[in-house]
This record gives structure tokens, C-alpha cells and sequence, in this order.
């Protein structure tokens, strides 16, 4: 992947919208580490810009590895979560780095001023709508096959390791075996060779 393509995303870190009302970060990191190991959520509350609309849940995922981040884009976009009788649809989507936030400050006398909430809001509702584009970018269907079939080559090379060393063992076992027959028939020729001399 090229870095001109990833420079406005932080590849371990997802942004997701519209979660159940009440969720506990407990709650998210489960659902969230079917994908792989979570390290941090940050759950917070952002008001819709349509007049008369709730405010929705959102969260910072953070996981451990990017394949963790780019399954959960891949797989729970789009996913319903419950929360008791209460189903929401989720959407899931890369998280923005430093770079992809700054076109939102204001260079004032070479200070840069932080985005107020309303700006950030602004920034996040534009990354949804690209967030079909951002997909496109991070997965790949050639890509995910050459992995499954790498990850499928793995596992059958893992199994003709462990056959060999099966194997390897075994032939110790008859090796040790067949020198204690050579050493007791050595023994015998010598009973043999003494008995001959009384």
C-alpha cells in the first residue's frame, strides 16, 4: 500500500458511529476484539447536524495490530450491534491522523488554532461519506486471497514440520535400538570367545 494513500490514516485506529445508547467501553472492546486485540476505546457522544436529530455514540478503537483495524473496517461495517431490545446499525470507518485534521485549523499569527467540536463533527461526517472510498482502498479481494492463500500454505507446511519431526523421533529410537543389539551381540561373541578359552 502506498504511503500517499495511507498518509491521513492511523492504520491500527478506527472511528465508529451510531453505537447503542448506554454501551460500556466493556461492551465495545468484546464486540470489537472478534477482529483482534484491543488496546483503547474512547467512547464519547457527538450531536447530529440535522435539526430535531439525537445525539449519537461514537468511539476511538485503537487494536494492537493494523490487521485488527482493517478487518473491523472490512467486517463490521454496516454490522448491527444489540444493546438489550435496542439494534443499531454501525458505522465503522479509519481513523483520521494528525494530518488528516490539520486542514480544519487556522493558522492565526503562525499559531495554529485546535478544532472546536462543531469542526471536528464536520470533518467526521465528511470522512463517512468517503468511507466507501477509504474501503475500497484498504481491502482488496486479490490481496485477501493471496493472504488466505499464504496463511492455507502455512498451515500445511506447519503440519509436514511437525510430521518430520515425528518422523525424526522415530528414527532416533530405532537408531538407539539397533546399537543395544549391536552392543549385546558384541557381548555374546565375547561370552562366547571366553567360554571357548576355559
Amino acid at each position: 500500500m502506498s504511503t500517499e494513500k495511507m498518509e491521513n490514516i492511523e492504520p491500527q485506529k478506527i472511528f465508529v458511529k451510531y453505537l447503542p445508547k448506554n454501551i460500556t467501553v466493556d461492551e465495545i472492546k468484546a464486540f470489537f476484539s472478534v477482529c483482534g486485540i484491543v488496546l483503547k476505546v474512547y467512547l464519547k457522544s457527538l450531536k447530529s447536524p440535522d435539526q430535531g436529530k439525537p445525539t449519537y455514540i461514537c468511539a476511538f478503537i485503537t487494536y494492537g495490530t493494523q490487521a485488527g483495524a482493517d478487518r473491523a473496517v472490512s467486517e463490521l461495517n454496516h454490522k448491527e450491534m444489540k444493546k438489550g431490545h435496542i439494534s443499531q446499525k454501525l458505522s465503522v470507518m479509519y481513523s483520521l491522523n494528525y494530518e488528516g485534521r490539520k486542514e480544519l485549523q487556522v493558522d492565526n499569527s503562525k499559531e495554529k488554532k485546535v478544532p472546536n467540536a462543531k469542526e471536528y463533527q464536520e470533518l467526521w461526517l465528511k470522512c463517512s461519506s468517503n468511507a466507501e472510498k477509504i474501503n475500497q482502498i484498504y481491502n482488496k479481494p486479490e490481496e485477501q486471497k493471496q493472504i488466505e492463500e499464504l496463511r492455507t500454505k502455512k498451515c500445511e507446511l506447519q503440519a509436514k514440520q511437525d510430521e518430520l519431526k515425528k518422523t525424526n523421533n522415530k528414527l532416533k529410537d530405532e537408531i538407539n535400538l539397533l546399537r543395544l543389539e549391536v552392543q549385546i551381540k558384541n557381548m555374546d561373541i565375547k561370552n562366547t570367545k571366553l567360554k571357548e578359552a576355559q
